[in-house]
């Protein structure tokens, strides 16, 4: 393999979001943006799997005096147990010497992080006063940003943004953390990327496997603004068509993407898929246009699906048969609280409807936060035994403890805590109210997770059915399965997918 890669990227996670996930979209569309304005960019995903020096080694083979930076792809870091503790892949120590050892490759290399998890790297860094070995750390949706940056390195030169900005060519600065990190957002709703026409291309480089899921953007941000949320682009006004991609484009990617790879289950990552009627009908029309007996999972949300009920037959139509629902809680005042008022009955006849509807073909996935105002442990044990039951039409309840950063996040309760009950506490990485605190809701959450599985209540999910294709399993055989009858077998199926993936990145032609 030849040393001439501009950018490397990493990608990693915890083994069960391996066994799990499929490719994370946002590392990919940064390669791809950057190959389209003919830079050589190289993904490496799983890289913590592999034994020091097979990285090194690696890295050794690919980072060159013209390799300009190597980013890290946040999105994964995320553990599990919901964004407390340690949560880059492997420990401190590992991670800031693997970046010391990539400045000793090329000492003018740049250490980039980004991705859905950048504000908690961030907050650690502020925290801890340490910049584990990152120089910039990149908010947001980031094409246009990572592309000024690669540009103003490679022209080593002072360059008007898009945006109007002139910055310093090596340090593309909006701020600086105390520990000497630059944080660049100054793009961080992608306003400056023209996403509507924007054309997905998987490389040879990416090493997509024969029959594997691969996620799908089909939209940007959400025309919801949930009071606990932080993400960019909330919302945003659902009739601007500027943030939704053509029926063609979406059509070529997914005709490409079967005669290449044999693709046919996506995920749509968008942040809420049916937002929109016409999302749904251009989604139908691509599915009946492929001529591809094509399978989607992704975020919905429950309400749109109650109050038309149109939508139901269109999911149908297009093989919607894997959903997630933000529910977040079942007791309404606490849903309320948050901008979701619906009546919690009418929530569990629209999940009956469902199940009704894909003739129980379907995977529900159900998300609950604990420690959302106005709940109450009596109200959450109340709800929560109705989850419990197997009957229930939701396959997967997952829970996590409300999480609000103090620190870097700017969401409503972040912004104003104290009208909504809550009192900061652990300098700012926690919080507690009348009724309960940080610790107790992320112990609680971890209980039911733990007991759900033990129990077998807890079935194969949305994303789980999507990351297991790769395995070799069929939505027929998932279909109403327990999640503890196939992650067993998982660990030594993901040992087979990810020693063929480093075989096929390892002997990459040059």
């Amino acid at each position: 393999m030849s040393n001439f890669y501009h950018a490397i990227l990493l990608a990693d996670g915890t083994e069960q979001h391996h066994f799990i996930s499929t490719k994370p979209m946002g590392v990919y569309r940064i390669a791809n943006v950057l190959r389209e304005n003919n830079y050589r960019v190289l993904v490496i995903e799983m890289y913590s799997s592999l034994k020091q020096h097979e990285l090194y080694a690696f890295l050794a083979r690919v980072v060159s005096d013209k390799t300009m930076f190597v980013g890290y792809s946040s999105t994964l870091f995320i553990p599990a147990d919901r964004r407390n503790g340690n949560f880059l892949p492997g420990t401190d120590q590992e991670f800031t010497e693997l970046n010391a050892y990539l400045k000793t490759l090329n000492k003018n290399l740049r250490i980039v992080l980004g991705g859905a998890a950048s504000k908690y790297f961030a907050r650690k860094v502020y925290l801890e006063n340490n910049s584990f070995g990152i120089d910039y750390i990149f908010h947001g949706l980031g094409e246009q940003m990572i592309l000024d940056f690669a540009n103003n390195i490679a022209n080593n030169r002072t360059q008007r943004f898009s945006s109007k900005i002139t910055v310093d060519p090596l340090r593309h600065v909006n701020s600086k953390t105390k520990s000497g990190v630059y944080q660049i957002e100054y793009d961080r709703f992608g306003s400056s990327y023209n996403f509507h026409d924007s054309v997905h291309t998987w490389h040879d480089d990416d090493c997509v496997m024969p029959n594997e899921s691969l996620p799908l953007e089909v939209s940007r941000g959400c025309s919801f603004k949930c009071k606990f949320c932080s993400y960019p682009l909330i919302g945003r006004d659902s009739r601007d068509m500027s943030y939704i991609r053509t029926e063609e484009n979406i059509l070529s990617e997914i005709l490409s993407n079967y005669e290449r790879f044999g693709t046919t289950t996506y995920t749509i990552v968008d942040d809420t898929f049916n937002e929109r009627l016409d999302k749904l009908e251009m989604m139908a029309r691509v599915r009946d246009r492929s001529k591809i007996d094509l399978n989607f999972v992704g975020f919905n949300r429950i309400e749109l699906i109650a109050r038309k009920p149109e939508q139901l037959a269109l999911l149908k139509a297009m093989n919607f048969n894997g959903m997630t629902f933000g529910i977040e809680s079942l007791h309404r005042p606490s849903a309320a609280s948050i901008g979701k008022g619906m009546d919690p009955e009418e929530i569990k006849d629209t999940l009956y409807k469902l199940r009704e509807t894909f003739d129980n073909k379907i995977f529900i996935t159900g998300g609950f936060i604990i420690g959302l105002p106005h709940e109450t442990p009596e109200t959450f044990e109340k709800w929560s035994s109705w989850v419990d039951d197997p009957a229930c039409p939701i396959d997967l309840p997952t829970y996590s403890p409300l999480n609000i950063n103090f620190i870097t996040d700017k969401s409503e309760f972040s912004e104003n805590p104290g009208k909504y009950g809550y009192t900061i506490i652990n300098s700012g990485t926690g919080w507690k109210n009348d009724y309960w605190d940080f610790d107790t809701c992320r112990g609680i959450a971890i209980e039911k997770l733990r007991t759900d599985y033990d129990t077998g209540r807890g079935r194969v999910g949305a994303f789980h059915a999507s990351g297991l294709i790769k395995f070799g399993y069929t939505f027929d055989f998932m279909y109403g399965r327990s999640v503890r009858d196939i992650l067993p077998q998982i660990p030594w199926l993901y040992k087979i997918y990810r020693d063929a993936y480093f075989s096929k990145l390892f002997n990459l032609p040059g």
